[in-house]
């Protein structure tokens, strides 16, 4: 499969390859005799990382598989999530009309002190 290597990093021993300029994967890389592999080693690495089964898998699903319409009937979406006011959830509207109203209030008293 082809490959770049995007990244390396020595403080954690690990590269990052980009294979067919579709999958990105980070690799450890082993420490052998006191040093990362080179070479035919390193090439054995990268290659036996590579995401073949991947590559296999979507030339297989090229076409969509005559039954896809028999699974998507089986599928049950998750429950919408409902998206709450965290302030709304501790305090109640009565409790939030009075801070409202209480604030109303100083405006106003600053206001009026200063003559607006």
């Amino acid at each position: 499969m082809k490959y770049v290597i995007r990244n390396f990093n020595a403080t954690n021993g690990q590269i990052t390859v980009e294979y067919d300029d579709k999958w990105i994967y980070s690799i450890d890389l082993p420490i052998e005799d006191g040093a990362f592999p080179v070479g035919e080693r390193l090439e054995e690495i990268i290659q036996g990382a590579a995401p073949t089964w991947l590559a296999e898998r979507q030339n297989k699903l090229a076409t969509t598989p005559a039954n896809a319409s028999a699974i998507q009937a089986l599928v049950q979406p998750f429950p919408a999530k409902t998206v709450t006011d965290p302030f709304r959830d501790t305090l109640s509207d009565t409790a939030n009309n009075a801070d409202v109203e209480f604030i109303k209030e100083i405006i106003n008293e600053v206001l009026l002190a200063k003559g607006i």
